[in-house]
Formats: C-alpha cells, structure tokens, sequence
C-alpha cells in the first residue's frame, strides 16, 4: 500500500497580497452597486417618463408640425408678409386644402348613405306588402318558416346591437374628444413654437452651462450658414426666370 504524500502547506500571504485581494473584492462591489444604482435610476426615469409620456408626445408632434411649416412660413415672408400673417395663411391654406381633400373623397359616400335612408322606408314597406306570398310559398314547399318569426329575429338582433352601440357611445364620443383636444393642443404649440423660435432657442442655449453655450453657438451659425445660401436662392431664382 503506497501512501501518497501530504500536501504542502499554503504560504502565508503577505500584507500586500491582502491589502490587493481587498482592492479587488472592493472594485467588484462598486462595480455591482454602480450597476443595480444605474438600473434603479433607469426605473424610476423610465416610471417618470412614463406618467409624462403623452404630454411629451403632443410637445414633439408640435415640433414636427412647426418644422413642416416653417419653409412655407419663410417663403410668404419673403413675399412681403408679417410672420404672423405668413404663419396664418400656411395654417389656414392647409386646413382649407384638408377640408377639400376630405369632402371630394367623403362627399360621393355621404351621398350614398343619405339615399340608402331616403329609401329605406320605402323598401321596408314593400317587404311587408309582399309578407303573404312569401308565407304562402314558404308552406307550399314545406319549409318551416314565417316572415314574421324572421322579422322578430331580426328585430331582436338589432336592438341588441343598437343597446351595445348605445352603451359604447360615451367611450367613443370621450375618445373623438380627446383626439380634437390633442389636434388643437398640438396646432397652437406649434403655432407658438414657430412664432418664438429664437427666443426659445436663445431660452435654451441659456440652459446649457457655461462650458457649452460656445458649442451650442458654433452650431447655430453653422445651420445658418447652411441656411442662408438656400434662402438666397429662393429670393434670387424669380429674378432670374424674369
């Protein structure tokens, strides 16, 4: 029987060698700290937000619809129009043209439906004037059905129906104003918006700290420059084709 030796014992470690082991024990607890810290900050901004979410989506539907206008608002300018002028008659022209759209495209349906009613009446009574013969061709061949029991059917489904569409009316009537008091909110944002755009880009830039107003500057001459030689041509292209 060969007994194998036993094993050596560990060195002791040194002073360094804990004082090493502590730092990383150290490190690896900051580095789990920093990261449940930042998932919890990210929880609760991600809850903030969430509460604020709508009201910041009709802010950036706002500047979108601002940043659409804006070109048509520069060209009336240039023509000669105050801005507030200008911006009234890109929002009113856009609304008109809407309106427009909606009614050649609506119209032709709406037309239907009125007819539809108009005639309606008129087919219901035919129906009932025809209710005998079609009893007496019903029995004639057998067939287990009245007009009458038909009619009830029918009548009974549509009350069910007509008490589910009456009942589901407040929800629908709450959302349709909802979506108007959203469309509204988002026209007059933008209005303003557009209106005050320097002054509100100047607010901002305020906000920023001091170390990065220059930046912040730097890249607003860099848009107008960019800017500055499209409206140019824009003004000098009628002079040209005159």
């Amino acid at each position: 029987m060969v007994l194998s030796p036993a094993p050596a014992p560990e060195p002791p470690r040194s002073a360094a060698d804990e004082r090493a082991l502590i730092v990383r024990v150290g490190q690896t607890l900051s580095v789990l700290l920093t990261v449940l810290a930042g998932a919890a900050v990210a929880l609760v901004a991600w809850q903030v937000l969430a509460l604020f979410a709508h009201l910041l989506l009709i802010i950036v539907l706002a500047l979108l619809v601002a940043f659409m206008f804006a070109p048509a608002t520069a060209a009336l300018e240039r023509r000669g129009l105050p801005r507030a002028a200008a911006m009234a008659v890109a929002y009113l022209g856009t609304l008109a043209l809407t309106a427009g759209v909606l009614t050649v495209f609506l119209g032709p349906l709406i037309a239907q439906l009125v007819a539809l009613t108009a005639h309606l009446p008129r087919e219901i009574q035919t129906l009932q004037a025809r209710t005998p013969g079609l009893d007496q061709f019903f029995r004639s061949h057998g067939l287990p059905l009245r007009v009458a029991a038909v009619q009830k059917q029918v009548l009974d489904q549509a009350q069910a129906i007509s008490s589910v569409v009456l009942g589901s009316t407040l929800t629908i009537l709450g959302g349709l104003t909802a979506v108007i008091v959203d469309l509204f909110l988002i026209l007059v944002l933008s209005f303003y918006f557009l209106l005050d755009a320097q002054g509100i880009r100047n607010n901002l830039v305020r906000l920023l700290p001091a170390r990065l107003r220059t930046h912040a500057f730097f890249v607003q001459a860099c848009a107008g420059r960019l800017a500055h030689p499209l409206a140019q041509r824009g003004q000098d292209h009628p002079k040209g084709a005159a």
